[in-house]
């Protein structure tokens, strides 16, 4: 399947992550440290291809203006205006012509979210926290069609092999887990 550019673009900064990721595994203490690495690295990957940044001009607004394309932890709503989520990075595609002076998200005449092309939700030497909620949020969005495609980076430092496996038929949700084995501590047992 080919993607649209710009989720190859994130595809490859995951996989290039997760290389650097293995060869330094202790470089990153806690899952916010990955969260940042991971979205300074995709944002700087996009600005050097010249798409850093989405346009719009919200009512009131005497001009478009510029946004970042790559979101920490946006608010993002879930079938409806009622319940919401934060998905950990995404990546936001252009408005169609027609909503750039009147974006989907605007508080007075709010009609959707601002869409998205990828969304990643990562989980860090914490199995227990990988369970089914941010892979259901991240189901859910596709299926509402606020997101296209969906990554949950899952890392740990155990043993076991690290895998790109498609969670989701049709290739829009995938499970990249990124394995490295532990340090060892205790006693010398050669």
């Amino acid at each position: 399947m080919a993607y649209p550019f710009l989720v190859d673009v994130a595809w490859k900064v995951v996989e290039q992550f997760g290389a650097e990721w293995r060869s330094q595994p202790y470089r990153w203490e806690r899952e916010r440290d990955l969260q940042v690495a991971l979205a300074s690295r995709l944002d700087s990957a996009l600005r050097v291809i010249g798409y850093a940044t989405v346009a719009a001009r919200y009512p009131g607004a005497p001009e478009r203006r510029h946004y970042n394309r790559v979101g920490c932890e946006p608010r993002v709503h879930l079938s409806g205006r009622d319940a919401y989520c934060f998905p950990d990075i995404v990546l936001f595609k252009d408005l169609p012509e027609k909503d750039i002076d009147d974006p989907p998200d605007a508080c007075n005449s709010w009609r959707g979210n601002w869409p998205m092309h990828w969304a990643c939700e990562l989980k860090f030497d914490d199995a227990k926290k990988l369970g089914a909620v941010d892979e259901e949020k991240l189901r859910r969005l596709i299926k509402d069609g606020d997101l296209d495609f969906g990554c949950i980076l899952d890392v740990r430092r155990e043993d076991g092999d690290t895998s790109w496996k498609a969670v989701e038929t049709g290739n829009s949700l995938w499970r990249f887990s990124l394995r490295v084995p532990p340090l060892r501590t205790g006693p010398d047992t050669r």
